[in-house]
């Protein structure tokens, strides 16, 4: 089978950001293989950002190094990393925490010490950075099924790519989480939570 790259990035429209994806080489292929389908299909999901699209224009083999495109023909990158790899670009980044909450959920004191996230960096291409522990076993903690784990993940990160901050729960408990809230420090009403961007995102 020869080698080719998936879609381009020329004349996809205003609305369209293109990206490509990678997993850290000490990830095994079955993860790395489900990790790729399974951010493809959450972009091209019908709930997403409102009038935002994804475009995937990596190799078909995306972990190919041979065909990784050009940083000038996409605009954000996925990767997915172990937590060892993932301290050692923090490091090497001297990356601050930023636009963070000084509580929890539960509005305990964070710990900023103990709790793991994956990150988004504005740095161009923008990189998105998804922790892999949380990836295979956050929603365990926080109480919800693994795909909606996944979703909300990609979608928050997505948040950022596209200049979304954070936000808080909402006062009103009729409303349900923003996909923008922090859910891994905790989801004290999980009959709040959706695993996509929402009315609360807008405010």
């Amino acid at each position: 089978m020869s080698k080719k790259l998936i879609g381009n990035g020329e004349n996809i429209g205003p609305s369209y950001k293109t990206y490509i994806l990678k997993v850290d080489p000490s990830i095994n292929k079955n993860d790395a293989n489900y990790f790729f389908k399974r951010v493809l299909s959450i972009l091209s999901m019908d709930v997403r950002w409102k009038n935002h699209n994804f475009k995937y224009v990596g190799p078909a083999n995306f972990n190919d190094p041979n065909l990784t495109p050009s940083k000038e023909s996409y605009d954000f990158i996925i990767v997915l990393l172990n937590r060892v790899t993932k301290h050692k670009l923090l490091e090497a980044t001297d990356t601050k925490l930023n636009d963070q909450p000084l509580t929890d959920g539960f509005g305990k004191a964070i710990d900023f010490k103990k709790v793991e996230f994956s990150y988004t960096f504005q740095t161009s291409p923008t990189v998105v950075v998804i922790d892999e522990m949380n990836w295979r076993s956050a929603h365990e903690s926080l109480g919800i099924n693994k795909l909606h784990y996944e979703q909300y993940v990609i979608f928050h990160e997505i948040g950022h790519v596209i200049g979304q901050s954070h936000k808080p729960i909402p006062v009103d408990v009729t409303k349900p989480y923003p996909i923008m809230y922090q859910a891994t420090l905790g989801l004290p009403d999980l009959k709040r939570f959706v695993p996509y961007p929402n009315e609360s995102d807008e405010y």
